[in-house]
């Protein structure tokens, strides 16, 4: 059944961590080959949908033959395959409109054929494809259609794999105690089935909720393995997300040439995948490590780089973080008026997302610009939102702290230093009391 990985995907220059993901990893099919005309078409679609993710030009190229086979023998099981195949290569290559199509038309073969199963699989895919524009309320209908289907089936690894991207919008979200309990759940249930394709998702994933709340050693813990079995399976795709997430922690740890050399490797891996929304996130991060180096000029190249493709795949969670490198590039330069344009137009689309690791991160910026802009009653409205919304996550943070890695990971963890979470609320409370000092000094004058 098909699901997606999480992977960090932008700078946060203020020092507050995000692990976002958000690219999709669907998980090769398992057809059931029939006697007849059809054995060829389906056996073709396995081999495609097995090596996808390391040759996806040889994969699309392997499903237009089987699709023009099937119709020219008019094998109903066969174009709807094809159909759905097509669709989820053009998903991973950000053609979100095609792949609906190609969707849409499996559903109706699906459909007229009575084929639950088939049209389970196209209402989880049409679930992604709203998950991955940001429509999370239309994406939980698909997904509970899915569902009722797999129960009706008895296919518990279809509910595994739904729950699992279930998890991905509470992640989104910010809920990371649901996140993470719906991941567990599924890697448990792939390690008992022996599936390692799963097995390596629920590794990305779960470790994207440690590095949300800033436990980096215990995400290394699950990315390390994962590391491990993607090279085990040759799968490019997971790979790159791999790399890109360690990249992200050796990033926000300030190892700047070992984070930009991770994510130099997943860009290289997703240009050959022709994988665009990986390749606007790794661009995007390689952008902030120029920013941390002060080489601020070559920073704003790729973020408007990043910041094209987004726009090209009309990627709303992509384009709030793009506009929000973009901003804190201005802020650095000293422009605070550009730089205001910029976060807010990072957080209306924050607000409307109910993407709460880039609201507090907009809130943030916020406050800076109206201080440098002088206006002080909008800077403290800004710092309250911040503080608020950071308690908030602070809370959620506490009870994952609660979830510690599964026992077979233990041996690898290190205890946290300090809790970066509370130095922040500090500074932010200091901030705020210098804000009201200020507003005072200008009162009086």
């Amino acid at each position: 059944m098909n699901k997606s990985p999480i992977y960090i995907f932008t700078s946060f220059l203020f020092g507050i961590v995000l692990c976002l993901c958000f690219a999709i990893n669907l998980s090769a099919q398992d057809y059931s080959l029939r006697e007849g005309n059809c054995d060829e078409v389906l056996r073709i679609n396995q081999e495609a949908s097995i090596i996808r993710n390391s040759d996806r030009h040889a994969a699309e190229r392997m499903l237009r033959k089987a699709l023009e086979m099937s119709l020219e023998m008019d094998c109903e099981e066969g174009i709807a395959t094809s159909y759905k195949n097509l669709g989820v290569i053009s998903f991973f290559n950000g053609f979100y409109e095609q792949a609906e199509a190609y969707y849409k038309n499996a559903f109706q073969i699906y459909e007229s054929m009575g084929d639950l199963s088939g049209s389970s699989s196209i209402f989880h895919n049409l679930a992604l494809l709203m998950q991955e524009q940001g429509q999370y309320e239309q994406a939980m209908v698909f997904y509970h259609q899915s569902i009722e289907l797999d129960l009706e089936l008895g296919d518990d690894e279809g509910v595994a794999a739904t729950h699992f991207n279930i998890g991905n919008i509470y992640y989104y979200t910010g809920r990371f105690t649901q996140a993470i309990e719906q991941y567990r759940s599924s890697l448990e249930f792939y390690k008992r089935l022996g599936s390692q394709t799963d097995v390596l998702d629920c590794l990305i994933n779960i470790a994207a909720v440690y590095e949300a709340v800033r436990l980096y050693n215990e995400a290394r813990t699950y990315l390390e393995p994962a590391l491990e079995i993607a090279v085990e399976l040759n799968d490019l795709y997971s790979k790159s997300i791999v790399l890109h997430n360690l990249g992200g922690i050796e990033f926000l740890e300030d190892n700047l040439m070992l984070a930009n050399e991770y994510f130099t490797d997943a860009l290289l891996i997703r240009e050959e995948l022709g994988e665009r929304q990986g390749m606007a996130n790794s661009l995007a991060m390689i952008g902030s490590v120029q920013e941390s180096l002060g080489n601020h000029d070559q920073a704003i190249t790729f973020y408007f780089q990043a910041l094209k493709i987004d726009q090209e795949l009309n990627n709303r969670r992509g384009l709030s973080m793009r506009f929000h490198d973009i901003g804190s590039n201005l802020l650095l330069k000293h422009d605070p008026e550009k730089a205001l344009d910029y976060f807010e137009q990072s957080l209306r689309i924050a607000q409307d997302l109910q993407f709460s690791q880039m609201l507090r991160a907009n809130y943030e910026k916020m406050v800076h610009t109206h201080i440098r802009l002088n206006n002080f009653d909008q800077a403290y409205t800004y710092l309250r939102k911040h503080i608020a919304l950071s308690e908030e996550m602070a809370a959620t943070a506490a009870e994952v702290r609660g979830h510690p890695p599964l026992k077979f990971m233990n041996g690898l963890i290190h205890k946290m230093k300090k809790q970066d979470f509370m130095l922040k609320l500090t500074l932010a409370i200091s901030l705020m009391l210098n804000i009201l000092l200020l507003i005072a000094v200008i009162r009086k004058r």
